[in-house]
């Protein structure tokens, strides 16, 4: 199932995201961090990054 939810959280995310203006790209290697799912740039210039994650993913 997170095969699917996933990607599908992902592309809504991106979508809504570069609609108000961000700059995001995809699957973004990160030195000596593994792997971020967006990397995104906010108009005004501040950074962030966000791995996407479902509720099959959460460990209690």
């Amino acid at each position: 199932m997170a095969r699917i939810i996933e990607p599908l959280i992902q592309e809504t995310l991106w979508s809504e995201l570069e609609s108000r203006g961000f700059s995001v790209y995809g699957e973004v290697s990160l030195p000596d961090s593994g792997r971020i799912d967006l990397y995104v740039v906010t108009p005004n210039g501040q950074r962030w990054g966000i791995e996407v994650k479902n509720h099959w993913n959460i460990v209690a």
